[in-house]
């Protein structure tokens, strides 16, 4: 059967139909993809973005850590600034430098070297964290400034501290005759028991006054620049403090010695005074014996018998002799003083000598009747000095020794030989000195009790005399 026209046209435009419809669902269905991818990408945006906004947290909240730790830490190092500032005591304000070093930086151990006095070496003066043991063996070294210096190559240094690391064979040498803590094992990257930082201690002219070394850093780790540079701030300070409390030690030594100078310059215008009113009564009475003596011989001419004038004469011939002795006494200090002493070195037997002295004192120790004895390491010692000089040293110590020796004391003169030099000692069992007195009894112008020059009489110049000759010697 032959389709009518009518179908024909049905079919036709069913067909147009479907062919459109076909061709909707593939645009619907490209739309969808498009869409979709759309999503996908939105989605993946979406978890950038979050991931991103985590890390930006994440990063926030290490920063505001960071930055709280840090104004922790400055906090701490202004407050440890203040605390050993505020100390003028040299060994204090060195003992909290080394705990604020290790509270503030984190290293459990701390020594601190000072430059000695006299500029030439670095003494162990403070510690943290460190035995007993470890501190004598610290305090046994110092490090002279050569070798300290040597250490500062610049390829240790970290900003003005310096590191030099247990790899470092140099270090090896320094170490030998240090300290080295045991750490125990170590991974690749921590703080070894052999690694060193040092922060120099630095003054304004740029001289190192002292440094301080660093151990054992509770993180284990290497020091990071921002520890380094707390330690450097710290040392900043610790200079400061240790040159405030260097001069307030000074100041107080100046002060202790000015006021000892005083104390000294008072009591030699107190001793000059008491020597001028003893020489002058050492003076006035021979002076007056010999005028009293003289005006009587002058007032009786021709009617005094011989002996009565022989004793007269006597009598200013005596205290003339003690005016003459008290006069050259005074004029030999002064030369000793003044240093215009001449002196005459020969050899001659110093055994020889002390019994010649003996032998002159002996009618002053009989008439107490003292005992007074020779004892000598050999018959002959031969020394090299000016015999009148030893002489005049030898009779004042004796003279003195049978002037404060009781009636029927005894007086000993011993000579010992101590390798190439020889002992004096004069011993008496007379009166004794005081403990007090001991250090001051060759001080011129000094007596031990005013009491006593009346009971003894004398200037007291025989020991200051004797004194400076043997010193002239050489000896003491």
């Amino acid at each position: 059967m032959i389709p009518s026209v009518e179908l024909l046209w049905a079919l036709a435009a069913a067909a147009l139909l479907l062919a459109e419809q076909v061709r909707h669902r593939r645009s619907l269905r490209h739309e969808l993809k498009s869409l979709r991818s759309s999503y996908d990408a939105a989605i993946h945006r979406n978890d950038e973005l979050t991931r991103a906004s985590d890390k930006m947290g994440d990063l926030y909240r290490y920063q505001l850590l960071t930055s709280r730790k840090r104004a922790a830490r400055i906090k701490k190092v202004l407050e440890i600034a203040t605390s050993i500032n505020s100390n003028l005591s040299l060994d204090v304000v060195l003992h909290e430098i080394v705990h604020a070093v290790s509270d503030a930086a984190g290293f459990r151990i701390v020594l601190l070297r000072v430059l000695s006095e006299a500029g030439s070496f670095f003494e162990a003066r403070a510690f943290a964290g460190l035995s007993r043991e470890a501190i004598r063996k610290l305090e046994q070294r110092s490090v002279p400034k050569e070798e300290f210096e040597s250490w500062l190559k610049e390829e240790f240094r970290v900003s003005r501290s310096y590191f030099i690391s247990h790899e470092k064979k140099f270090w090896g040498e320094v170490a030998e005759e240090g300290y080295t803590p045991e750490l125990g094992v170590r991974q690749e990257g921590e703080w070894h028991q052999e690694d060193v930082l040092f922060v120099p201690l630095y003054t304004k002219d740029g001289a190192a006054i002292g440094y301080f070394s660093v151990d054992d850093p509770v993180d284990r780790r290497l020091p990071s620049r921002e520890t380094i540079e707390t330690l450097e701030i710290l040392a900043t300070h610790a200079v400061v403090a240790i040159q405030n409390a260097s001069l307030y030690e000074r100041l107080n030594q100046s002060m202790a010695q000015l006021e000892e100078a005083t104390e000294r310059s008072e009591e030699v215008a107190e001793l000059k005074n008491k020597f001028i009113s003893t020489v002058s009564h050492e003076l006035l009475t021979p002076l007056t014996a010999i005028r009293a003596y003289a005006e009587a011989l002058l007032e009786h001419v021709g009617s005094t018998t011989v002996d009565m004038q022989r004793q007269f004469l006597g009598v200013i011939d005596e205290q003339s002799l003690k005016l003459r002795h008290l006069i050259d006494s005074i004029l030999e200090l002064s030369q000793l003083e003044s240093g215009r002493f001449r002196m005459l070195r020969e050899p001659f037997n110093l055994t020889a000598l002390t019994q010649e002295v003996v032998s002159i004192l002996r009618s002053m120790a009989d008439a107490k009747k003292i005992s007074i004895t020779v004892e000598t390491a050999a018959p002959e010692i031969v020394i090299e000095a000016d015999r009148e000089l030893l002489r005049r040293v030898l009779n004042n110590l004796g003279s003195n020794a049978i002037k404060f020796t009781h009636e029927g004391g005894t007086v000993t003169f011993r000579t010992t030989i101590e390798g190439r030099a020889v002992r004096i000692q004069v011993e008496d069992t007379g009166i004794g000195i005081p403990k007090e007195g001991i250090e001051r009894i060759f001080d011129k112008f000094y007596q031990i009790d005013s009491s006593l020059s009346r009971e003894y009489p004398g200037v007291g110049l025989g020991l200051t005399i004797s004194k400076s000759i043997v010193e002239w010697h050489g000896g003491e």
